[in-house]
């Protein structure tokens, strides 16, 4: 007698699901399927009593130009609303009974091909090899961080299977995302190493919009900018507090890699060697340029924080000079985290110096594409965008020559 069990419906399924008669994933306090069409979900009425530890869970996840967009405006650790629309809705990735095969391969994906695509430096990719997914064993928020990073990474490697691992991908990361948002407040000896994993993979899944793209291109570059912007930012808000831990947790190869132990010391210096980056080798001239260019044009009031931007940007390039071509992406992720809440509001209102200041910044971008697959299309559209909408602003559109001619030399 076979022991194969067959395919049934869901028991204990949602209200809705049984109604629309689609197969019900139970996950509390709102199914995958009532998120994705946005409608009310019987678990979460059930669940009252614990609603106080979701925030808004008819709209989570992530930005995305690809069909299912996902809304994570009312995410507790954003620090500004992002506000990108849904697009048509999605159901399950593939038939239920073929989750746990799907499942296994991407696991094996993650652990074998794509955590030695993630960090430049040897020693810091068992960090993505072994240690995630041994946290991700004992938090299933993380595992599904690990699962969806593997499906967009399968995405970008089999073009013709894109559409299939993209809907995993989605699938995985917005089940992810609610507990990784559950346990905000949460955070204690436990878990903190798992939340601190789930929100690197978080700023890589958003890094992806490029490969998330019909396209494959950034529809919007300076909108999904100031989305990344807000990720990193409310990433770094959030758990800023455990950053004296990481140098002495099994993350801090990782983090080392990018603040070395002496890291004073390279600040100290003017102009660290740029011999063994992609970086132009007049990156500091052109900052210096800058400097000029915003003390002459911009007000007392203003200048300061734009003025502190590019000292951060130069930091920025600072660190990329000193891992040269072995330098970690998470190095271009400390401007976005420091820079003054008014920068990010006038790179939002389109002004035209804080639009400067990012194609300046898409240049370091740019210039870590070749290293890692999910850095790869924003630098050039970005600047393209810039320079369009400088059209009628002469005095910008000169600062602009310098990145536009290392866009030009690299993408042509």
């Amino acid at each position: 007698m076979s022991n194969r069990r067959s395919h049934t419906k869901s028991r204990a399924g949602c209200v809705q699901c049984k109604r629309r008669k689609v197969k019900c994933d139970e996950t509390h306090p709102v199914c995958f399927h009532c998120k994705r069409h946005k409608v009310s979900c019987s678990f979460s009425e059930s669940d009252a009593d614990q609603a106080s530890t979701w925030s808004s869970p008819a709209v989570s996840g992530f930005p995305s130009s690809t069909p299912s967009t996902y809304d994570f405006a009312s995410a507790p650790w954003l620090g500004s609303p992002v506000g990108v629309s849904a697009h048509s809705d999605r159901m399950l990735p593939c038939p239920p009974q073929e989750l746990w095969s799907r499942d296994l391969e991407l696991m094996h994906h993650f652990c074998t091909v794509t955590a030695h695509t993630i960090s430049a430096r040897h020693e810091a990719q068992p960090i993505w090899s072994v240690v995630l997914p041994r946290e991700g064993y004992r938090h299933s928020y993380l595992l599904r961080g690990i699962l969806s990073t593997a499906a967009i990474h399968k995405a970008f490697l089999l073009p013709n299977q894109r559409k299939t691992y993209l809907m995993l991908s989605d699938y995985h990361q917005a089940i992810g995302l609610e507990g990784y948002r559950a346990q905000l407040g949460h955070i204690d000896d436990q878990n903190w190493e798992a939340m601190f994993g789930f929100a690197m993979l978080m700023v890589l899944y958003v890094m992806c919009m490029p490969v998330r793209s019909e396209t494959q291109r950034l529809e919007d570059p300076i909108t999904s900018m100031i989305e990344l912007i807000g990720v990193v930012r409310g990433i770094h808000s959030s758990l800023s507090p455990l950053t004296p831990r990481l140098y002495t947790s099994q993350y801090a190869p990782l983090i080392y890699g990018t603040w070395p132990q002496d890291i004073n010391k390279l600040l100290e210096e003017e102009r660290p060697s740029l011999e063994f980056t992609r970086l132009p080798p007049d990156t500091y001239d052109a900052l210096d340029e800058l400097v000029s260019f915003l003390k002459t044009n911009l007000t007392s009031h203003s200048e300061k924080h734009y003025l502190a931007a590019v000292e951060l940007l130069r930091r920025t390039v600072k660190l990329v000079a000193n891992g040269g071509l072995s330098a970690e992406c998470s190095a271009v992720f400390s401007w976005p985290s420091s820079i003054h809440q008014s920068i990010v509001l006038d790179i939002r209102n389109r002004n035209p110096h804080a639009l400067v200041i990012v194609a300046y910044v898409a240049i370091v971008m740019a210039s870590i594409e070749e290293s890692f697959w999910f850095s790869r299309g924003w630098g050039k559209p970005l600047v393209e965008e810039i320079d369009m909408l400088l059209g009628k602003h002469d005095r910008h559109l000169q600062l602009l020559e310098w990145p536009k001619s290392y866009i030009k030399k690299v993408y042509n």
